[in-house]
């Protein structure tokens, strides 16, 4: 099954969205900042990645680029929160989007 590397500086987004990929059968790898992400791209080779954009010690855009540097065939998803859903529990009707045709909802 295919490998992700979930990056949120968040644990609370990081341990949602691995919870809803490994029940739909994917191998999760979880990462805190870009730094982590970056070292962890480098061993495991995922086959995708959903990053968070902000984050401390690291942001996602300088992380993305850090990781496409390493591997240009990197598949990367930027997931962020909008300020309209920041407020509400879990984040309602957020969306992460990044992978072309896809969207999922909170």
């Amino acid at each position: 099954m295919p490998t992700i590397l979930v990056v949120d500086d968040a644990a609370f987004m990081r341990m949602r969205m691995s919870k809803i990929l490994s029940e739909a059968g994917y191998t999760v790898i979880q990462a805190e900042n870009g730094i982590d992400a970056v070292a962890k791209y480098k061993v495991s080779h995922p086959d995708a990645v959903l990053m968070d954009i902000t984050m401390p010690e690291m942001d996602g855009l300088t992380a993305l680029k850090e990781i496409r540097a390493h591997d240009p065939n990197a598949r990367v998803a930027m997931v962020t929160r909008t300020r309209a859903t920041a407020g509400r529990a879990g984040g309602g009707e957020e969306r992460r989007e990044g992978l072309p045709g896809q969207a999922l909802r909170g």
